[in-house]
Parts: C-alpha cells; structure tokens; sequence
C-alpha cells in the first residue's frame, strides 16, 4: 500500500457508524487532498438493524491502535484527526501523541447523563437500565443497544480535565453549533487557554445549509502548507534590530497561537545543550511575551516527530560538520518542513545553503542544500580577525563551481526566503 503524506483520522459520536450519519463522509469527500481513517467503534448486527454500543475505555483502545496502524503504515505522515460529539471525549480518553492538530465538532461539554437519557427514554421501544441493558430506538428505525458498563464509564468521564489534558499534546480546536439541538450546555468555562473555541451557525449534525461552512472551516484547519519559510540569520540573534525581537516576531508571525518552537543545539557539544537551550529559551520567551508559545529542546531520536508537532525549527550556531553529521543520523527529517519555519544562525544558516565560507577554516564548504544559495555569516565582523580577508572570502565563494546567489549575513542580520527561490526581502525590506 502507497504511504500517504497527509492523513485524517475520524471518530464518530454515540450510537452511531463511522459516517456519523453523513457527517463524517460529508467532510472526508470536501478534503480531498488527505487519505481519510474511519472506522466502527460499535459492532453491527445488520441483518436486525441493531447496533450495539461498545464501553468508551474499549473505543479509546481501539482508537489507539488504529492510530498505531496507520502510523506504521505512514511513518512520514501528518496525521489530524477530526472528531464528532461522544468521539471527541473518546479521543481525549486515549490520550493520542504525535498528533499534530485534533477538530472536536459539537462535543460534550458535561458528564450530564439525564440530559443524554432524555433523549430516547419517551421513544416507543426504548427503556433504559443503567445498571443493566438498555435498548434505544432511533429515528432511523435501527435500534441501539447500551450496556451498563458503557454508562458507568460516561458518568465517571469529565470531558473539560480531559480535554485540557489533549490540549498539552496536540493542537486542539473546537467548533460548537450555535443552534446545537442535542447538547444544551455549551459554556466553555473551564477550558485551557490553548485550546481554541469557536462557534458556526447548525445544529449538532450541522445539517443541511450549515454542511458545507463547516466542511470550508475544517478544510482550512486542516490545510498543510507547501512552502517552507527559512529564516537565515548571521549569528548572535541578540544584535539584530529591537535586540533580537524582530527576529522573533519574524519566526512567529505566519502562525496562531499557541506557538511551538523546537530548540535543536546538535552544533555545539552534548555537555553544553542544556544550558544554551536555557538561554535560548529565556530569550525568546522574553521577545514573545503576550503569545502563547511552547519551547522544547530538540531530542536527534525524536527530532521527525518534534518537527511535526512544531512551527518553528530553530537550528543554533556551533560547528557547521558537527551540525550536520548529527542531522544527517536523523532521519528524513527535511521532508517534514512543508508548512513550517526553519530558522538557522551561524552555523545552522550554512548548512541550510548549498555552499558555505567556513570562518574557521577559510575554506568552501558544502552544507545540506536546502536553499540553492552560498552563504557567509559573521560578515564584516572581528570573528577569527585579521585572518579573514572578507573581500576574498566573498570573491572565492562567488566564483566557486555553480553561479548561485551570494548571501552575506552581518551578526545579528537576518534574511527571509521561501522553499527553492532566490528571492529574499530582510528585516530592512
């Protein structure tokens, strides 16, 4: 089977099969540039019209695993996963990692269970034990089968602790139905801060006229960008303009809140990550005060999923080869930065080039290529003086093999390019 790049997982509410009635398929066929995940939490008995409802710790389990499967099944994917109603509870009961942006439609904001069996109790044919088997019969004429342990389990489920735990893992969004005929109780009090909230005109299956407006929406919260954005930057981020904050707001400004930077030190000595990161996250805390931003050092055997759990890739000055034999034990990891920020100063912008001027060694050398460009940093400054003739260092890389665009970076100055193109606009344009 193809490995897919870009995969959404969807997670159906109560009571229901993996199309959630025509949402789920609705919303899948409007992406059509991502590989669509449903499944059945309950099992079916089609041939009586039966659907019998599994407890939510064995839909968390069986959600677990179909993110595991499809996972080793697309190692290098982006994986979302959009979930309606009870589904999103059983998303934040499992707890999945490694996800990069999580949609709940219309969920459950409460543990409130007379609400929920209100809803079939004065139906024909129902009747409801919760300490026993229930049988609820549905509009469609199917009818539902609940066992007591799966109404323990909902009772003893608080969807907001839940939910603000998610939020520390992935990207979370919610998207409540102003109109929401189901779910009476649609005050967010209580939710972490990271998590985004809105609100879209429909009721809880957000039918008819409300369909399409919330497949536009989820379409553009799901959207993975094509152009990478490289952010080059000629050493010591703190001389640059405002003392480094335009750097910083340059970085960030391309993406909501909260923003997640990963810290990677892979050019200096092992001994020495902890406390550069300290530094390095002190400073750019201190430069992103009023944004909501996360911070985490860069780990080499997590380095692919700490990208694609991130914006921003900020790759630290040090020893150019160091840097990259380390990049080079990682992994694919350039395929992950569509979309994203990679940030390099010093050491970390030449090996982003194609060529760079090695100031310790007065020597051209090849860096990673991602930008076919060559590059000096430190230009123009006392690093290793008087025993760089820059006039010649710029001469020798200019004229060296392939006629590429020459890119000179003071300390502190900072250039901006897109993907593969030559065009560049600095913090001055």
């Amino acid at each position: 089977m193809q490995s897919s790049k870009h995969i959404v997982i969807f997670s159906h509410g109560f009571g229901v099969r993996k199309d959630d009635r025509g949402l789920l398929t609705d919303i899948a066929a409007g992406i059509p540039d991502v590989a669509p995940v449903l499944f059945d939490y309950n099992e079916i008995n089609e041939a009586e019209n039966i659907l019998t409802v599994s407890p939510l710790s064995r839909q968390a389990t069986m959600l677990t695993s179909i993110i595991e499967k499809t996972r080793q099944e697309n190692p290098e994917a982006v994986i979302d996963i959009v979930a309606h109603s009870q589904g999103c509870l059983v998303v934040a009961l499992a707890k999945p990692s490694r996800i990069r942006k999580t949609v709940f439609l219309a969920p459950s904001l409460d543990n409130n269970l007379e609400r929920m069996v209100a809803l079939f109790k004065d139906r024909p044919g129902s009747f409801i034990d919760l300490l026993g088997i229930s049988k609820l019969s549905r509009k469609d004429g199917s009818s539902t089968i609940v066992p007591a342990q799966f109404w323990k389990e909902r009772e003893a489920s608080d969807p907001i602790p839940l939910y603000n735990e998610l939020s520390q893992k992935t990207e979370l969004v919610i998207i409540n139905a102003k109109q929401d005929d189901v779910l009476r109780n649609l005050d967010v009090k209580g939710l972490n801060e990271k998590i985004k909230v809105m609100e879209i005109d429909g009721n809880h299956q957000f039918s008819g006229d409300a369909r399409q407006p919330l497949i536009n929406r989820i379409k553009e919260l799901t959207k993975v960008s094509e152009a990478t954005k490289f952010v080059l930057v000629g050493g010591f981020v703190w001389k640059g303009t405002n003392d480094g904050k335009d750097f910083c707001d340059e970085i960030v400004k391309d993406f909501d809140e909260p923003i997640k930077v990963v810290c990677a030190q892979f050019a200096q000595p092992k001994e020495r990550w902890d406390k550069m990161f300290g530094d390095d996250k002190e400073f750019i805390s201190k430069n992103l005060s009023g944004k909501k931003h996360e911070i985490e050092i860069a780990d080499p055997d997590k380095f692919i999923d700490q990208i694609k759990s991130s914006h921003i890739i900020y790759l630290k000055g040090g020893d150019p080869e160091k840097l990259t034999q380390l990049l080079q034990q990682t992994g694919n990891w350039t395929d992950q930065l569509k979309g994203k920020t990679l940030a390099g100063t010093s050491a970390g912008a030449d090996i982003i080039a194609k060529y760079y001027y090695s100031l310790d060694d007065l020597k051209i050398k090849e860096g990673l290529g991602l930008l076919p460009i060559k590059v000096i940093v430190h230009y123009r400054s006392d690093y290793n003086a008087p025993n760089i003739d820059w006039d010649k260092a710029y001469k020798e890389l200019k004229e060296y093999k392939e006629d590429l665009p020459v890119v000179t970076l003071a300390e502190g100055e900072f250039k901006v390019l897109y993907d593969k193109s030559s065009q560049m606009t600095t913090e001055n344009e």
